[in-house]
C-alpha cells in the first residue's frame, strides 16, 4: 500500500480486445479496474479478435499488503498534583497526510511520584492498510518542590508561653488549598526550652511526592 491505484497490466495481439470484471457473476467491461486499499483481489479478463480465434477468458490475483508503520506514546512529564497532560502519539511510516482512526492511548492508574507505563493499543478493524507495530510509553510524575518562603507563608506559629518543657507546637503545611500529609516530611525541634527564639526544621521524607526546602 502506497496511497495510489494499482492495475493490472496486459500485454494483448494487435486488433484484440480485452475486457474485465471483477466478480465472476458480472458482465465484463472496458474500464480496467483499479485497486488502492491492501486486500486480495481478482481481476477476471477476457480477449477477443475475430472468429478465427478462441475467446480467452483468465483471471489474475491481485494484492496489495499493508504498509509498516510503527506507532510511539510520546513519554509525558508532570510535577506531582497537576492534572495530566493530554496523551499522544507520533506514527511513523504514514502516506502523505494519513492519520490512523484505531489507536487509544491510557495510562497506568496511579497519582504519586515514579513511573506509570502509558499503553498503545490499536483496533484492528480499523486503518487496514497499515500493518502497525505499537510501542508503549512513560508517564513521569515528578516531585513537587516547596520552598521555606512559602513554608513562612503558610506555617503561623503563635508566641509560646516558657513552661520549663519542650515547646514543640503542631506544624501543618499546605500545598495550595490542600494539606500536605505529615507522612511526606519530619519536623525537628532545636532551642525550644528556654526563652528566646526556637528553630523548626522541615524536611521532605525519602520516596515522597514532595522537595521540600527549609
Amino acid at each position: 500500500y502506497d496511497g495510489t491505484d494499482k492495475e493490472i497490466d496486459v500485454t494483448i495481439p494487435a486488433g484484440a480486445t480485452i475486457k474485465y470484471k471483477t466478480n465472476a457473476q458480472d458482465e465484463y467491461s472496458n474500464t480496467k479496474p483499479t485497486f488502492k486499499d491492501a486486500g486480495n483481489y481478482t481481476v477476471y479478463y477476457k480477449v477477443e479478435i475475430d472468429n478465427n480465434y478462441n475467446v480467452i477468458e483468465n483471471s489474475v490475483p491481485v494484492i496489495i499488503t499493508p504498509k509498516d508503520v510503527t506507532v510511539t506514546a510520546d513519554d509525558k512529564v508532570k510535577i506531582y498534583g497537576e492534572d495530566d497532560e493530554e496523551l499522544t502519539y507520533t506514527a511513523e511510516g504514514l502516506i502523505g497526510n494519513e492519520t490512523l482512526k484505531g489507536i487509544t492511548l491510557s495510562r497506568e492508574v496511579g497519582e504519586d511520584v515514579g513511573e506509570y507505563t502509558i499503553t498503545t493499543t490499536k483496533d484492528t478493524t480499523k486503518d487496514t492498510n497499515y500493518n502497525i507495530t505499537i510501542q508503549n510509553g512513560t508517564y513521569t510524575i515528578n516531585k513537587k518542590t516547596i520552598t521555606e518562603e512559602e513554608i513562612k507563608e503558610i506555617v503561623s506559629i503563635e508566641n509560646q508561653v516558657y513552661t520549663g518543657e519542650k515547646v514543640e507546637p503542631e506544624i501543618v503545611i499546605k500545598d495550595w488549598d490542600k494539606i500536605v500529609p505529615n507522612t511526606e516530611y519530619t519536623v525537628k525541634y532545636s532551642n525550644n526550652v528556654k526563652p528566646g527564639t526556637a528553630k523548626v526544621t522541615i524536611k521532605n521524607v525519602e520516596g515522597g511526592n514532595y522537595i521540600i526546602e527549609t
